[in-house]
């Protein structure tokens, strides 16, 4: 979401400074099936913010998956959180 880099929105008044972000882990998932925001969009979008941010963020692309939280997103956040929080 393009907003979220821009301080002036409502968006990105609401995020923290990027010097805050550099160094939290960030996971971003995108279905491949998502019939609302399509795959392609999704990956811009984290592209921008690694930019932004100025360090990689793990970006997936659920196979199958549409818009939702489904069973698959559920299991990568499992095991993100648990490779980073350990």
């Amino acid at each position: 979401m393009p907003e979220l880099l821009q301080p002036a929105t409502p968006l990105g008044g609401r995020c923290a400074p990027v010097d805050q972000l550099s160094a939290v882990p960030l996971l971003v998932t995108h279905g491949s099936d998502d019939g609302v925001t399509p795959a392609a969009i999704g990956q811009e979008s984290a592209h921008a913010f690694e930019q932004w941010r100025g360090v990689p963020l793990d970006f997936r692309v659920l196979q199958g998956d549409g818009h939702e939280i489904s069973g698959q997103c559920q299991e990568a956040v499992r095991l993100f959180l648990h490779e980073h929080l350990s």
